[in-house]
């Protein structure tokens, strides 16, 4: 979200009159890589970037790369080979990260046309919806495609594309109808005879939303450590004085929320994450007893384990059944274990801790995580 918010803002400043520019777009990830499928950098004719594809050893040669794209006007597919012990044509120097990364890279103009990556990323960003984009990026004939060829299935369902092979779009609409849910990015190839293309389905996912009800001093690093992330932040308090915007200027929205009001006002926020920290015991339960009501499945509350029992004792003898599932979608006290004892370190603690629900992991020690750091990817072969 962050990144490609930047390539926006970098993207609406171009004179294309004077300047050219070209879209670098990691597309497969074979063994270890620092980046992931779907990172990007946008990449200026002056020498400029925006965004990454790597932590910063495969900028140089995609920068070589893109110029050439932005000179010939055409596509090109790159795989870089970090496996090797010796320089090679792209890598002038042993990397010893133990991965291929194939990279997309594709000049951009000014057109507006329907399948633009940057109108893609426009209309994600004024949805903040579910995206799928299905990228061609190489084939072994010309037949099935060119690199940069693409179909967009927004939020609402509809289908726009640019394939100039009838039956490799066929293939990708039918595929993508049976993906009922979707849920991680991965490639595909598709095989018609003896020629084969190769896709990156993508997945824009939904920002993270974090709702914070507190206003105080301590909340401050938590939104500016969100929004660094690209969350979208909400932070709510029932005393005025501590809900102006000018006191948050990095959050998507200032609410003045009275505790009574909060499941009205918290129920329609599916797969939000809550933290309750406004250090007002009050205040705190009645948010707790409202958001209890809703379909969040996270709640951070910050305060001793004393605190929140006493809590939810309180819920019990109301002889209310909200309490019933709150074990496993409380978390208290909120963050993780990392000795933090300063706002700034406290905000630190809890972000890691949403971060790691959020992406299923148990926030622990890599050094102690048996296997590979992040998942590998399996090829889905379409005939």
């Amino acid at each position: 979200m962050k990144e490609i918010k930047g390539i926006l803002e970098t993207y609406e400043k171009l004179d294309f009159s004077r300047q050219k520019a070209a879209l670098a777009t990691v597309v497969r990830i074979q063994g270890s890589s620092y980046r992931q499928p779907g990172a990007r950098m946008l990449i200026l004719d002056d020498g400029h970037w925006n965004g990454a594809i790597s932590g910063g050893c495969l900028e140089g040669d995609a920068l070589r790369k893109a110029r050439e794209v932005m000179r010939t006007g055409r596509p090109r597919f790159v795989s870089y080979d970090t496996t090797r012990d010796k320089p090679t044509d792209h890598i002038p120097f042993s990397m010893g990260c133990e991965g291929i990364i194939d990279v997309l890279i594709e000049p951009l103009d000014n057109d507006s046309s329907t399948c633009h990556p940057v109108r893609i990323f426009k209309e994600y960003l004024s949805s903040f919806q579910k995206q799928l984009i299905v990228t061609l990026y190489d084939a072994s004939h010309e037949s099935m495609g060119n690199p940069g060829e693409r179909l967009h299935i927004n939020h609402k369902g509809q289908v726009t594309d640019n394939f100039s092979n009838p039956e490799v779009r066929e293939i990708v609409i039918n595929e993508t109808e049976k993906m009922t849910s979707w849920i991680t990015s991965f490639h595909g190839e598709i095989v018609l005879g003896n020629h084969m293309a190769t896709l990156f389905y993508e997945i824009l996912d939904v920002p993270l939303q974090l709702l914070i009800f507190g206003g105080g001093y301590d909340v401050i690093p938590v939104v500016q450590m969100a929004k660094n992330l690209g969350w979208r932040v909400t932070v709510a308090d029932e005393c005025i004085a501590k809900t102006y915007p000018q006191k948050f200027p990095d959050a998507d929205k200032v609410l003045n929320i009275p505790g009574i009001d909060v499941y009205r006002e918290a129920r329609e926020m599916k797969g939000a994450y809550a933290l309750i920290m406004s250090h007002n015991f009050k205040y705190d339960l009645e948010v707790l007893r409202g958001l209890l009501k809703t379909d969040i499945g996270y709640l951070g509350v910050l305060g001793p384990k004393k605190r929140i029992k006493t809590m939810l004792d309180e819920l019990k003898k109301e002889g209310k059944n909200s309490w019933k599932d709150a074990e496993k979608r409380i978390h208290a006290p909120v963050g993780l274990n990392m000795g933090a004892e300063t706002p700034d370190e406290i905000a630190i603690s809890i972000i890691a801790e949403i971060l790691a629900v959020h992406n299923g992991k148990p926030g622990g020690f890599l050094k102690d995580k048996k296997g590979h750091i992040h998942d590998r990817e399996t090829a889905v072969q379409v005939v």
